[in-house]
């Protein structure tokens, strides 16, 4: 059964759907996202561009662990996940979640839960680059 979104619900996901690609205003076919911080003291800045069939997330430092929100980091669910060493979250690695790579592109159409980073698959540097533009 689909489905449909109501645009004043999510604008986003209503927009950018294949029903409604269509008939979108023209050039309507990309979101920009920006992320700094969550909380004042968990800085994470990240840059992302999503189209109908991709997703690419510049991580800006990488090197900094993912922070998560003191309520969650605190909850039971999570404080599990730690001491009972899961690897995976979902279809995700919790390692993945927690330490992201520089950049990051999913193919949302054959991967919607964005497990498989393409940006070392050769077959989509053109993608990328014009996703990096």
């Amino acid at each position: 059964m689909t489905r449909s979104c109501r645009p004043e619900t999510n604008a986003v996901i209503y927009y950018l759907s294949k029903d409604n690609y269509d008939s979108n205003p023209e050039d309507w076919n990309e979101v920009y996202c920006s992320h700094t911080f969550h909380e004042i003291t968990m800085y994470y800045p990240m840059r992302c561009i999503r189209t109908t069939q991709y997703k690419y997330i510049l991580n800006l430092f990488p090197e900094l662990a993912f922070p998560f929100a003191s309520d969650l980091y605190a909850s039971k669910t999570w404080q599990d996940i730690l001491k009972s060493k899961t690897k995976t979250m979902g279809r995700r690695k919790v390692s993945d979640y927690l330490h992201r790579p520089p950049e990051e592109l999913y193919d949302l159409q054959s991967d919607p839960y964005e497990v498989k980073n393409l940006v070392k698959k050769t077959k989509y540097h053109a993608v990328l680059n014009r996703l990096r533009e």
